[in-house]
């Protein structure tokens, strides 16, 4: 049913005095630019430990490698700035299934949002389309007439008929505090409880509830998460302004779960109870505790390390016969079922991420590892350890840095440079040949062999060298992930070395390097600088640097585990405030 509320636009615009740019979704209008300046992708001062945030490329948007400061002077009290976020596709999936629990809500299909650095939530970046705000509309549509489907599942009240409006009193209410993320506004009640009342007379209770919760699901306040900020207390320095409580709860939720706030975190924002470290610090270790954070920093690992990369893959029919659909999808489920064990039932640190010989497989994939299964549902196993270590040799990284007939060093020293080193290079010159190489059948030459000859003009080594040195480490694996000791008739070699790193030096095979990175501080910074993108849903800016500094220090005391560093981040001062 078409939302007659979205005609009223211009009598029930909201104006929010944020910014110039002006966004009109759905029922509500409103401006939306307030603390968006800088460019997608500002350079981060040079850190302690060499890692720089680079400037956002193509693509994916990853940065390239280490910054410079600019000269900007950095402070642990000047905050970054704050930029209206809108909800992400998963973001907005998890709010609406919790939104409206035991309703079976279908995955919704948008356009994607551009990615910056990896991640699909960088607010600058989320300009929506013209083509967005109508599957929005449809989306909020759908769901409308779902929810009206099942109202008695729903609602907190029972209407006593068509005329019951005290029930829908007390169901915009509701519904308009959870979608909202906080109690709504008296102006804001009488519009919505007027436009019910008209929908109720012009048609029924049912119908003015559908068109209602459609309203509410293409509402800007649904879409995005706006902070004006509580009154300044005495913990508060010149320049910022404190979050309120419901602000701080729809913080954490969505750092911690990609969703709303349940009715704990309510029921704390209620009692004015989320405005100090400690009350922050007892929630965030709360939502940590629940499964639901498992799922989270599982899908911050998807955007960090780029999993959907291997949906778009495909490979030689003739050589990888056993390559389907059924194989990739569980290559990809496989790490997530991983990462969720490593932060779920593990130690939560980037060693186990990196050395771990434990993962999970079905019948789709045993047969890449060497292993059996059996049948359709994933089983833990260990795999040997002096062929496996961690998520690098897992099929998902592998089969995605790969050409279709054979592995790709380049592919997979820029996947490790890039993503865990913080230090992507170049792209290539136009006039590189970036296809497979290919051997002459009369004079056979492994893999390595052919890549070495393709990349030995010295106009080529000056990034290679680096690149190289790390992607031979995986010649030990084929186009699927699979391990192998020989190849094209010759023995492996999959020895490399590690340049401009702090764990610099050679070593052997892909397990070698992978301890070798797990005891890496550039790595361990290179992470605090993505989760920190993630929790911000922004770059870090050149005056951020010693921050960055500061939770490198706190990760390191914390032997590794990233669930302390997303503690440590939800109770800083930066997540806590705002500028004014």
């Amino acid at each position: 049913m078409k939302n007659p509320f979205r005609s009223t636009c211009p009598q029930l615009s909201v104006v929010v005095a944020m910014g110039t740019r002006a966004l009109c979704v759905g029922a509500l209008c409103l401006g939306l630019t307030a603390g968006c300046s800088g460019t997608i992708g500002d350079p981060i001062g040079e850190r302690s430990n060499g890692v720089g945030g680079g400037s956002a490329g193509g693509g994916n948007g990853s940065g390239s490698g280490s910054g410079s400061n600019g000269g900007g002077m950095c402070s642990l009290n000047t905050l970054g700035t704050a930029p209206v976020r809108r909800l992400s596709h998963p973001e907005y999936s998890r709010t609406v299934a919790d939104l409206f629990p035991g309703i079976t809500v279908p995955q919704q299909t948008f356009a994607a949002d551009l990615r910056v650095h990896g991640f699909e939530n960088n607010a600058e970046a989320m300009n929506p389309s013209p083509v967005l705000i109508e599957q929005y509309n449809s989306a909020a549509e759908e769901i409308g007439q779902l929810v009206a489907a099942s109202a008695d599942k729903l609602l907190p009240c029972k209407p006593s008929g068509n005329t019951d409006m005290a029930c829908a009193k007390q169901a915009i209410a509701d519904l308009g505090k959870r979608a909202f993320r906080r109690p709504l506004t008296a102006a804001e009640s009488a519009r919505y409880e007027a436009f019910f009342a008209k929908q109720m007379s012009a048609i029924s209770w049912s119908a003015a509830f559908e068109l209602t919760t459609t309203a509410f699901l293409e509402s800007p306040q649904f879409l995005y998460r706006l902070e004006f900020g509580a009154p300044a207390d005495a913990s508060s320095s010149a320049g910022e302004v404190p979050l309120d409580d419901y602000e701080m709860a729809s913080r954490l939720s969505y750092f911690f779960w990609q969703s709303m706030p349940d009715a704990e975190l309510f029921d704390a924002a209620d009692a004015g109870s989320l405005h100090t470290q400690a009350e922050i610090e007892a929630q965030a270790r709360r939502l940590l505790a629940d499964s639901r954070a498992q799922i989270a920093i599982a899908d911050f690992h998807r955007q960090w390390l780029d999993f959907d990369r291997l949906l778009t893959q495909n490979k030689d029919s003739v050589l990888f016969p056993e390559w389907n659909d059924a194989m990739r999808n569980g290559m990809r489920e496989e790490s997530t079922r991983f990462v969720e064990d490593v932060f779920g039932s593990g130690s939560g640190t980037l060693s186990e991420l990196l050395t771990s010989t434990s993962t999970f497989v079905n019948v789709d994939i045993a047969k890449v590892y060497g292993v059996s299964a059996k049948g359709a549902a994933f089983e833990k196993i260990d795999l040997p350890g002096d062929q496996r270590s961690g998520i690098l040799t897992q099929g998902t990284f592998l089969a995605s840095r790969a050409h279709s007939t054979n592995g790709s060093p380049p592919l997979r020293g820029v996947a490790v440079l890039d993503a865990l080193l913080c230090d992507r290079p170049p792209p290539p010159p136009p006039t590189a040949n970036t296809a497979a190489p290919t051997s002459d059948p009369t004079k056979p030459k492994t893999n390595r062999q052919l890549f070495e000859e393709r990349t030995s003009p010295s106009v080529c080594q000056g990034c290679h060298k680096q690149i190289n040195g790390i992607g031979y480490g995986f010649e030990a694996f084929d186009s699927i992930g699979r391990y192998r000791t020989m190849d094209n008739g010759m023995p492996v070699d999959a020895s490399g070395e590690l340049i401009g790193t702090d764990v610099d030096g050679k070593y052997d095979g892909a397990v070698d390097l992978s301890h070798k990175l797990a005891s890496s501080k550039k790595v361990e910074a290179c992470a605090v600088l993505n989760m920190y993108r993630y929790a911000h849903g922004r770059d870090a800016s050149a005056d951020e640097a010693c921050k960055l500094d500061s939770l490198d220090t706190a990760l390191e005391k914390a032997g590794g585990d990233l669930r302390e560093l997303m503690v440590r981040i939800a109770t800083s001062n930066e997540f806590m405030h705002r500028p004014k």
